[in-house]
């Protein structure tokens, strides 16, 4: 019975008892404060800068911090108040620096999460090593001079390891020794870095780009006549640079133009057919025709150099080619290609277009040569 009525107790007194303690409580009891000093890190001989921070402090007046670390590794070079924490003092032994502040009449009122001080360190140590940023409250006061309670959070200074890989680059399109036929093109590849590619350019022309370890780009160029080297240089943010090149020809189409022409009725007269901008010319075939009423060809004349030259007329058309086999020529420039000699045989004021037909134009080595053909016309001259 006695067992009873204590556990009784128990279950019903005790948890008003508990609750009647919580409520005596001070209404605006917040977490503890907490000062912290930021982990740093840096390449040898290299500076940077840490933060010492009072988090959650309320009306913060004064304070004393001590900050211990291994002078091998790393040295505090200087030290400065943060914003508004008034009288500010800072003192260095070796591996050790003191920073406090003295605000004996003007004493300021902070709140939050207060800055108290950047430290600046200077890596001295060799790439891989460590030091403890050892963080002590000397004193933490409101502006009242009471202290503050507050939980000291301890930092690490690392030396960092240089970056001495570059990036590697591929240029994807366009490839090696490529010819091609328009002047702008789109230089396309990857970037690829064991940290991260910051930068990559075309030609020294800035690329827009996602840094990262992988990074892909294009970029439009502009090509002039002949052979253009395309270099594409990335690189990381340690300053190391890769880079990879292609070397590109850029070979506008030619043009294969007959010249207009005109003679008074039953006369002859004569017109070039000529290809303008060609590489390396070997051998062609071309086909001209025209309106027989108006128009003959009555003879046809290989151009200087063309080598094995043939022509064929049928009823309103002639046809002239080389058949260079062995020893084939290479022709470049403005090539006259034939001369047609023309009689007007229709009436005065007729005309006849002189209509051009590609059907080859190759290198010397049997390549195609793009070329855009250009027609003429023939008129016949009121006397």
């Amino acid at each position: 019975m006695e067992v009873e009525k204590i556990m009784r107790w128990k279950i019903e007194v005790l948890p008003m008892i508990v609750l009647s303690l919580l409520c005596l409580l001070p209404a605006g009891v917040s977490a503890q404060a907490v000062v912290a000093i930021e982990n740093a890190s840096a390449l040898p001989n290299a500076t940077t800068t840490a933060n010492v921070t009072a988090y959650n402090v309320t009306n913060l007046g004064n304070f004393g911090i001590t900050v211990t670390y291994d002078p091998s590794v790393v040295n505090v070079t200087n030290v400065t108040g943060g914003p508004g924490v008034g009288n500010f003092r800072w003192e260095i032994e070796d591996g050790k620096v003191r920073f406090y502040t003295m605000n004996i009449f003007d004493i300021p009122s902070l709140s939050g999460d207060v800055t108290l001080a950047t430290l600046t360190l200077k890596a001295v140590g060799a790439a891989g090593s460590e030091s403890p940023l050892n963080l002590e409250i000397g004193q933490l006061l409101d502006n009242e001079n009471n202290p503050i309670p507050a939980i000291p959070k301890n930092g690490t200074f690392k030396i960092l390891t240089p970056d001495t890989i570059p990036p590697n680059v591929t240029i994807i399109s366009p490839k090696e020794g490529d010819i091609v036929t328009t002047a702008t093109i789109i230089v396309t590849g990857i970037a690829t870095d064991n940290v991260a590619v910051t930068s990559v350019s075309v030609n020294g022309i800035p690329v827009t780009i996602t840094p990262g370890p992988n990074v892909t780009f294009n970029k439009s160029i502009t090509l002039t006549r002949g052979i253009n080297k395309i270099t594409v240089v990335a690189e990381d943010a340690a300053g190391n640079t890769g880079s990879d090149t292609v070397n590109v020809t850029y070979r506008p189409p030619a043009e294969v133009k007959i010249n207009d022409a005109s003679a008074l009725p039953g006369k002859t007269t004569n017109t070039k057919v000529v290809a303008y901008g060609v590489e390396n010319l070997g051998n062609f075939g071309i086909t001209v025709t025209y309106d027989p009423s108006v128009v003959n060809v009555t003879n046809v004349t290989g151009g200087p150099g063309v080598g094995n030259f043939r022509w064929e007329i049928e009823d309103g058309k002639v046809r002239f080619y080389t058949m260079n086999i062995f020893d084939i020529p290479s022709l470049s420039g403005d090539v006259t290609l034939a001369t047609l000699t023309l009689k007007a045989v229709g009436a005065a004021g007729s005309e006849s277009p002189l209509n051009l037909e590609i059907g080859q134009l190759l290198d010397n080595e049997n390549n195609p040569i793009p070329a855009i053909p250009k027609n003429g016309t023939f008129k016949i001259l009121t006397p």
